[in-house]
């Protein structure tokens, strides 16, 4: 059951629940990662404002879903894109995805699309476009080093 209560969102943050989630992320089978990511996905709009910045959960949370977004389940890459999205809101969120590599990885999904979008319905496609590029637009605007930051993202493709 995914939490909807604001209440029992932030007591599940609080009570250390962001790290005892992101550890289901790489478990091998691919269902229960899909339970992970989807629960994470649901508390997501409250992580970005209730976690201190640099907070080691996460921070492995953000690395662990940048390795998702290669993920051969496609609710399952699509819901960690979801979630970095919403992580990548803060400025706190903005740094650690960015050390993580998240900007590469979103854009390595926009390289990717031809291959990507086969998989993919017409609607969830175009919805994991906005998410991507909702997410690099975090990650660089407003940033001081913007102009580092999106040439950095750019070589790295």
């Amino acid at each position: 059951m995914l939490p909807t209560c604001l209440h029992i969102k932030q007591a599940i943050i609080s009570e250390r629940g962001i790290g005892a989630l992101s550890k289901y992320l790489l478990y091998p089978r691919s269902k229960i990662v899909f339970n992970a990511v989807c629960t994470l996905r649901n508390l997501s709009d409250v992580i970005h404002k209730q976690v201190p910045p640099g907070d080691e959960a996460v921070a492995d949370l953000v690395h662990r879903l940048v390795r998702l977004l290669d993920h051969s389940n496609v609710d399952v890459f699509t819901g960690a894109a979801d979630i970095l999205s919403n992580l990548t809101c803060t400025e706190g969120g903005k740094e650690v995805a960015f050390r993580a590599g998240c900007g590469p990885a979103m854009a390595a999904i926009l390289l990717s699309w031809g291959m990507r979008t086969n998989v993919l319905r017409e609607d969830k496609a175009k919805q994991l476009l906005q998410t991507v590029v909702a997410t690099l637009r975090h990650i660089t605007n407003g940033h001081p080093m913007v102009n580092f930051r999106q040439r950095k993202i750019t070589w790295a493709c």
